[in-house]
Parts: structure tokens; C-alpha cells; sequence
């Protein structure tokens, strides 16, 4: 799953991710437009 959004939110997501048996993340921080994306999207 890649995650789109702030970089607030990115660290959200990356604490979460490293309190969770350290989960793979990739994250394009900045954005306004914060979207989940999923490996079937076309």
C-alpha cells in the first residue's frame, strides 16, 4: 500500500508502521490530496 498526504500525517504513519512488527510503507509526502493506493489500482 502506498500512502499520499502531509508530512503530519506521514509520521503518523510511519509510527504506527514501526509499533506494528515494523510494516512496509512508501509514502510521497506533501501532497493536499491524501489518497490509499492499492496494488490493483489501475
Amino acid at each position: 500500500i502506498s500512502f499520499i498526504g502531509s508530512t503530519e500525517v506521514g509520521r503518523l504513519i510511519m509510527a504506527a508502521a514501526g509499533q506494528s512488527n515494523l510494516k512496509s510503507v512508501t509514502l510521497e509526502l506533501g501532497g493536499k490530496s491524501p489518497l490509499i493506493v492499492f496494488d490493483d489500482a489501475d
